[in-house]
């Protein structure tokens, strides 16, 4: 049995996973809340300062993100899709779209953008900050 709880940020894991451990059953944060299988919880938007070296980066995957959903943008009317968002999952894994390129390029800048975010090193003293801090507030 495979359980995942994030989808594969690459193409060869995804096949993988769905060519060994289909999905037979999902269930929704929602739900597992609801039958106590997920304790209730709050999110909390944190805004974590990117050092430069973080920013550089971010500034580039954010450029190749911006080109990507403009060629999506322009393709989307012709193939008719609800969304570029859409779109680009659908066209990432097939190399015979027109919309395949700049798919992978979408897909690709949005993963390596949010890494860098996640990977901020003043996120980790923010959350363990957060983590220490009086029990009252958390």
């Amino acid at each position: 049995m495979g359980l995942t709880g994030t989808i594969p940020a690459d193409d060869y894991r995804q096949r993988a996973l769905d060519f060994y451990c289909p999905v037979v059953y999902t269930r929704t944060i929602a739900e597992a809340v609801e039958d106590g299988a997920v304790s209730d919880f709050t999110v909390y938007n944190v805004p974590v300062e990117l050092d430069k070296k973080s920013k550089f980066k971010y500034k580039i995957f954010d450029g190749s993100l911006t080109r990507a959903k403009m060629e999506l943008f322009n393709l989307i009317k012709t193939y008719k899709f609800p969304s570029i968002f859409d779109m680009a999952a659908k066209c990432k894994t097939d190399e015979k779209h027109p919309a395949y390129k700049p798919s992978k390029e979408f897909w690709g800048a949005m993963t390596m953008r949010k890494k860098v975010v996640y990977e901020a090193p003043a996120k980790i003293s923010i959350v363990y900050d957060l983590l220490t801090s009086d029990t009252e507030r958390r």
